[in-house]
Order: structure tokens, then sequence, then C-alpha cells
């Protein structure tokens, strides 16, 4: 991975897939846990 230059292949796309979904609902779930106190966002 090339993390410092903010790129990486990815090599199965099926666990791709399923790590982003995975990320976009922890997002969700911190953002409901700390309600309007801070902001929260989901980048990939």
């Amino acid at each position: 991975m090339g993390v410092r230059e903010h790129r990486y292949a990815i090599v199965d796309e099926r666990a791709h897939r399923v790590w982003m979904r995975r990320g976009r609902e922890l997002a969700q779930h911190l953002k409901s846990d700390v309600g309007d106190a801070y902001r929260v966002e989901f980048q990939a």
C-alpha cells in the first residue's frame, strides 16, 4: 500500500466493497453516538 502517496492497489474488489460499506456503517454509528457535538465524515 502506498499510504504516504494516498494510493493503493485493490486486489479483491468484493472485499474492498465490503470494507467500504463497513466504514460507512461505522461512521454512521459514530455520528449517532456523538450527536451534534461533532461532525463525522466518511472519506473514501
